[in-house]
C-alpha cells in the first residue's frame, strides 16, 4: 500500500518541469536563476521516496498490471536527469564500491556483463528495458527469496560468479545498504542427480569451467557439456562432444533449480571435445536476430578436443588434432587459440566455416613449435589469451596485429622486472629494457682456459673430449663433453659467446653438474654463437657436449661475463664493461635510461650473424636524452666497410652506413627522444619522434662483415662516448612502416613521462586476461594481484591494499567492462565500481545500430583462390541481393597488382533447400588489375555466399570484400 508520504511525493514529482524557475507562475522550473537551488534537493529527496515505492510494489501487486503507471515515472525521472547539470550532480554521486560479494575457494570465472554493449533491438530500445521481459518465466517468479533478489529486470551491469557447482548474478548499480551490489538471481544445484538448466547435478561428477555473456545470452561450459540460456527468450540450449539437445527441461529459467532431466538429442552438429575449458561470444556482421530482435553471437569454444566455432545458423566447425586451454576473436575474421601439453602454442587462423585438422586451420603460431612462426615469444606456458594480449607463466606480451602479413605486426614483453616496448616483425635485439637501478660494474672473464690455450686445464672432461689442434673436441664416435662451474650473482644475467666447428654442439647450463634447469639442453650450429642467462646461485655449471653422432663438434672462444638480457627471442644479451649507470627516465617511472659512457664503460655483443642482412632492409630504435656522441655502432675496430652507425653530433641526429650514405635530421635534445634508423628499399631513413628528418640513397652496402660486434654506449674504437642516457634498444630485419613508427612513438612516449609505470606487477605467472571493448584496457590477473594497462602503460594495480575487501591475491580471474572490475581470488569474489553521478546509473547510451554492411578479409600468397570471411549467411525462404566491392593490394611499401572489382549477385533459398544463384554473377564497370590470372567473384559455400579472389603466384596481397545487402525474408531478419 502507498504511504501518504509517498502520494505526496509522486503528486510533486509530477510537477517539476524543465522550464524557467518563478516563484509565482512556475516554482517547480528546473532552468534559470534560482530553479537549481529551489528544487533539485527536493526533487532527489521525493525522487528516493518514490524509488522506495517502486521497489516495494513487486511483493505487494502485480508488477506486470502496474507497469504503466511504473513507465510513466520512471520516463519522467529520466526526462528531469536529464537536465542536471555537472554543478547540480556533486551531491548526487554513489561513492566508489570495494566489496566482498562472497567468500567461496571455488570460485571458477568472474564476468562483468554490462549489457549496455548489447545491440540494440530494431525498435532501438535495449532488451532489458524495464517490463519488456514481464512476460517471461524469471521477470514473474517470487522475489525476496535465496534465488531471487529484489529486482525483477535484468541488471543494466550485471556480475556473474560462477562457482564450481553454481552462477550467482548480482546487479553492480543495485547497492544494498552496506552499499555493495545486491545479488539479483541464482543457479543453484539441484537436490536430484538429474541435469538444472545449466547441465550441474548433484552427483558431484560434473562442474562448472567457464562463462560469459552476450547479447541476452548466458553461455557457460563444464565437465561435458556447453550450455546457453537466453534471458531474452527463455529458452536454453545444450551441446555436448555428441549431441545438441533443445530445450530439454520441459519448463523455463524460473524452474532453473530443479533437476528436470535432458530430452532426446536434436538434429545438429556436436562441439569438438569435452570439457569446455573456455568460452567466448562475439556479434558478427550479418548476423540473424532472434525471437526477441537480437543478433545471433557466434560462438568459439575450446575443449580438450580443439576448438568449434558455432554460427548463428547453429553450424559448428570444429579444428580438431590437440587440446585447447583459450580462444580469442582477433577482429571479424580470425581466432587465436592457445594449444596445451607440450605444444603450448598460440595458434592463429581465419575464422573457420567447415571442420578441419588444426595443421591445415592455423596460418601460424605467436610462439613455440615448428611451422610458421609470427612475431616470437619469449617463452613461458601458455595460460590465457584475449584479443591482442597472449598470457604465459613468464610475463604478458601485447600484440598489434599487422593483418595482412601478421609476422610484421608489433609484439611488446611485460615482465616484474622488464618492459621491452614494441618489437617490431623480425626482431634480432632488445636490450636496456630492464627496471634495475644503480650502478653496475662488469666481470671480468669468469671462464678459466676459455681459449684452450692450456689444453683442456680447467674444464671437467667426460666421454671421449680431448684437446685436438687448439680446442676441445668431443662426440662423433662416441659421447663427449666438457664442463665447468662459474662463481655468479643470483639473479644477474651473463652472455656465453662461443665458436662452434665440425658439427653442432649441445649447451646446457645447470645449478648442479650435468643440470639444466638455468638453460636447457640446446642445439648449436657451427659458427660464432652466443647464448645468455640469468643465475639463480652462486655457483653456475656451464656444460657443451655431443653424443655419438658425426662429424665430432668443437668449441673454442669461449667466454662468460656479466650482461644486459636480450629481451628478444634471440637471447644474446651484450656484456658490460666498466661501470655504467642506470636510473630512471623521469621521476617515479619504472623504464630506465642507461648513462655515464666512456671509452671504457659501453655494452658490447660479440659478432653474431643475427645482425647479418646483406643488403637488405633492417632498422634500429632507441630512446636517447644524449646530445652528442655514438650511440650505437655495429662493425670492426680498424675495418670500417659495413659499419651502421647511430650518433647525435652538431645539434642534430646521423645514421650512417659507410661508404653508402647518410641520413641526418633533427634537433638533438635532453628531452627523452625516440630514433628509428632504417634502411628501406635501398632508402636510408632517420626518424626522430613520429617524423620522418632525413633520407639519402647510396650503393648497396653489404652489411655482413664477419667479426662484426654491436656496442652501444660510445664508438667501437672507443671514441665519441655518448653524452647522455640510452634505454629500450632494438634491431630487427625487415622496415616499419610510417603507421608502425607513430604507434611505437604514441605508446611509448608516456612510458617516458614521470611516475609512468611500465612492468608487470605482482607476479609474472598469468592467470587470466580480459580486454573491456569500452575503453580497450587489457585486465591481467596473476598469482599475487591484477593490473590494468592502457596500451603499454599500467594503469593500476589491484591487490588487498586496493581492494581490501579481499583478503587473497591469488586472483584465479577477473572481468572489467567500463568501471567496474570483478575478481576472483582462491578465497572470495569481490566487486570494486568506480564512483559514478546518478543519471549515468539511470541512463545509458547504445551500441551499434542494426542495418548497413560490412567489410570482409583474406590474404592470399599464391594464384590459388581464397573464400574471404566473414561469410554473407543466407537462410531459408529469403531472396538477398549482394553487392561487393573487392580491392587487394600487394603488401609491402610498392603495390604491384592495383586490383579492384565490383560483383553483383541475387540469391534465394527455398524452404528446405540449397542456396541457388539466380542468373550469373554481373561486374559492374571494368576490372582493374596488373596480372590477368588474378579474378574476384561471389562463390556459395554451404549456408553462405563469400567473396571469392584469386591472387597471383609468389605475391602477397591483402584483400577486402566491403558488402552491400539487400533482403527480403518471410522468417528471419538480420543485423546487417
Amino acid at each position: 500500500m502507498i504511504t501518504a508520504e509517498q502520494q505526496a511525493a509522486l503528486a510533486r514529482l509530477a510537477q517539476y518541469n524543465t522550464g524557467e524557475y518563478s516563484p509565482t507562475s512556475n516554482q517547480y522550473g528546473l532552468t534559470g536563476e534560482g530553479g537549481t537551488d529551489a528544487n533539485f534537493d527536493a526533487l532527489w529527496r521525493d525522487v528516493v521516496t518514490v524509488s522506495g515505492y517502486l521497489a516495494a510494489i513487486a511483493d505487494d501487486v502485480n508488477f506486470v498490471a502496474e507497469r504503466a503507471a511504473v513507465a510513466t515515472i520512471l520516463q519522467l525521472c529520466q526526462a528531469l536527469v536529464a537536465q542536471i547539470t555537472a554543478g547540480s550532480t556533486s551531491a548526487l554521486a554513489f561513492p566508489a564500491v570495494d566489496k566482498l560479494l562472497l567468500s567461496a575457494t571455488d570460485i571458477v570465472a568472474t564476468i562483468v556483463y554490462d549489457t549496455r554493449l548489447d545491440d540494440r533491438l530494431p525498435d532501438g530500445g535495449r532488451w532489458n528495458e524495464p517490463g519488456r521481459c514481464a512476460h517471461l518465466s524469471w521477470h514473474a517468479e517470487t522475489l525476496g527469496t535465496s534465488t531471487r533478489g529484489i529486482k525483477r529486470d535484468f541488471p543494466l551491469v550485471a556480475l556473474l560468479v560462477l562457482r564450481s557447482t553454481s552462477l550467482i548474478i548480482y546487479d553492480a548499480l543495485d547497492l544494498d545498504p552496506t552499499g555493495g551490489p545486491r545479488m539479483w538471481m541464482t543457479f543453484p544445484a539441484p537436490t536430484s542427480s538429474s541435469r538444472n538448466i545449466l547441465g550441474i547435478s548433484n552427483t558431484g561428477s560434473r562442474v562448472f569451467t567457464t562463462a560469459a555473456a552476450l547479447n541476452g545470452r548466458l553461455y557457460v561450459g563444464g565437465t561435458d557439456w556447453l550450455c546457453e540460456v537466453n534471458f531474452a527468450t527463455d529458452r536454453a540450449l545444450f551441446r555436448t562432444s555428441s549431441d545438441v539437445f533443445s530445450g530439454w527441461i520441459p519448463g523455463t529459467i524460473a524452474q532453473r533449480a530443479a533437476g528436470l532431466g535432458v530430452s532426446s538429442p536434436m538434429a545438429g552438429a556436436a562441439i569438438a571435445g569435452i570439457p569446455v575449458n573456455f568460452v567466448r561470444p562475439r556479434v558478427l556482421p550479418s548476423a540473424p536476430l532472434d525471437q526477441a530482435g537480437l543478433p545471433i553471437p557466434t560462438i568459439a569454444a575450446a575443449t580438450d578436443g580443439g576448438f568449434s566455432v558455432i554460427h548463428p545458423s547453429g553450424a559448428v566447425a570444429n579444428i580438431t588434432g590437440g587440446a585447447y586451454t583459450g580462444v580469442a576473436f582477433f577482429g571479424v575474421h580470425r581466432l587465436c587459440a592457445f594449444l596445451a601439453g607440450s605444444d603450448q602454442r598460440f595458434e592463429v587462423g581465419p575464422l573457420p566455416y567447415s571442420t578441419m585438422d588444426r595443421a591445415a586451420w592455423r596460418q601460424g603460431f605467436y610462439n613455440n613449435g615448428a611451422g610458421t612462426k609470427l612475431l616470437a615469444h619469449t617463452g613461458g606456458t601458455a595460460t590465457a589469451v584475449a584479443p591482442g594480449a597472449l598470457g604465459t607463466s613468464t610475463g604478458v606480451s601485447l600484440l598489434v596485429e599487422d593483418e595482412a602479413n601478421p609476422a610484421n605486426g608489433l609484439i611488446a614483453h611485460v615482465a616484474t622486472s622488464f618492459a621491452t616496448g614494441w618489437l617490431p616483425g623480425d626482431i634480432r635485439l632488445a636490450v636496456l629494457c630492464d627496471a634495475t637501478t644503480g650502478s653496475i660494474t662488469g666481470s671480468g672473464d669468469l671462464i678459466v682456459n676459455g681459449r684452450f690455450d692450456a689444453g683442456l686445464s680447467g674444464w671437467v672432461v667426460s666421454g671421449n673430449a680431448a684437446w685436438v689442434g687448439g680446442v676441445a673436441q668431443f662426440g662423433g664416435a662416441a659421447y663427449g663433453g666438457i664442463e665447468q662451474a662459474l662463481t655468479t650473482i643470483v639473479g644477474q644475467t651473463y652472455i656465453v659467446p662461443v665458436t662452434v666447428g665440425g658439427g653442432p654442439v649441445t649447451v646446457s647450463v645447470g645449478t648442479v653438474a650435468g643440470a639444466t634447469d638455468v638453460y636447457p639442453a640446446t642445439n648449436l650450429p657451427v659458427g660464432a654463437q652466443a647464448i645468455q642467462f640469468t643465475a639463480t646461485r652462486t655457483t653456475t655449471y656451464l656444460k657443451f657436449y655431443k653424443g655419438s653422432t658425426t662429424p665430432a663438434g668443437t668449441v673454442d672462444e669461449v667466454s662468460c661475463r656479466l650482461a644486459v638480457a636480450d629481451r628478444s627471442y634471440k637471447g644474446k644479451g651484450m656484456a658490460i664493461y666498466g661501470t655504467p649507470l642506470r636510473n630512471p627516465v623521469a621521476t617515479g617511472a619504472e623504464v630506465v635510461l642507461w648513462s655515464g659512457w666512456a671509452s671504457d664503460a659501453y655494452l658490447e655483443q660479440p659478432y653474431t650473424s643475427d645482425l647479418d642482412v646483406g643488403t637488405g632492409d633492417f632498422w634500429v630504435a632507441l630512446w636517447t636524452t644524449a646530445i652528442t656522441g655514438s650511440l650505437i655502432e655495429r662493425g670492426t675496430s680498424g675495418l670500417p666497410t659495413g659499419l651502421v652507425r647511430l650518433a647525435a653530433s652538431g645539434g642534430s641526429y646521423q645514421f650512417t652506413i659507410v661508404d653508402s650514405a647518410t641520413a641526418s635530421g633533427g634537433v638533438t635534445s635532453a628531452t627523452p627522444t625516440l630514433l628509428v634508423a632504417q634502411r628501406i628499399g635501398g632508402v636510408l631513413e632517420l626518424w626522430v619522434n613520429d617524423t620522418r628528418v632525413g633520407s639519402a640513397t647510396g650503393p648497396a652496402i653489404n652489411t655482413n662483415l664477419a667479426g662484426a660486434v654491436m656496442r652501444i654506449g660510445c664508438a667501437i674504437g672507443g671514441s665519441s662516448p655518448a653524452s647522455g642516457g640510452i634505454t629500450m634498444v632494438r634491431w630487427g630485419a625487415g622496415a616499419l612502416s610510417p603507421a608502425q613508427i607513430r604507434r611505437v612513438y604514441r605508446d611509448e612516449v608516456r612510458l617516458m613521462r614521470p611516475d609512468a609505470k611500465s612492468l608487470l606487477a605482482g607476479s609474472n605467472t598469468v592467470t587470466a586476461l580480459d580486454r573491456d571493448p569500452l575503453t580497450d584496457r587489457l585486465l591481467v590477473c596473476t598469482g599475487a594481484g591484477s593490473n590494468i594497462f592502457r596500451g603499454l602503460n599500467r594503469a593500476a594495480y589491484h591487490s588487498t591494499s586496493t581492494i581490501t575487501s579481499t583478503t587473497s591475491n591469488s586472483h584465479k580471474g577477473g572481468s572489467l567492462r567500463g568501471g567496474v572490475l570483478l575478481i576472483g581470488t582462491a578465497a572470495q569474489a569481490a566487486a570494486l565500481i568506480d564512483a559514478l553521478p546518478g543519471k549515468e546509473a539511470i541512463l545509458s547510451g547504445g551500441t551499434r545500430p542494426v542495418g548497413g554492411g560490412f567489410v570482409a578479409h583474406g590474404v592470399t600468397t599464391d594464384g590459388a583462390a581464397l573464400d574471404l570471411a566473414p561469410r554473407v549467411p543466407v537462410g531459408e525462404r529469403e531472396t538477398v541481393l549482394i553487392e561487393a566491392r573487392i580491392v587487394g593490394r600487394v603488401t609491402g611499401p610498392a603495390d604491384t597488382e592495383r586490383l579492384t572489382y565490383i560483383r553483383r549477385g541475387t540469391y534465394y533459398r527455398d524452404a528446405g533447400g540449397a542456396i541457388t544463384l539466380q542468373g550469373s554473377i554481373q561486374a559492374s564497370g571494368t576490372d582493374t588489375e596488373v596480372t590477368g590470372a588474378a579474378d574476384a567473384t561471389l562463390a556459395i559455400v554451404g549456408d553462405w555466399v563469400a567473396a571469392r579472389v584469386t591472387g597471383v603466384t609468389s605475391k602477397r596481397i591483402r584483400w577486402e570484400a566491403t558488402f552491400t545487402i539487400t533482403r527480403l525474408s518471410e522468417e528471419t531478419s538480420y543485423a546487417a
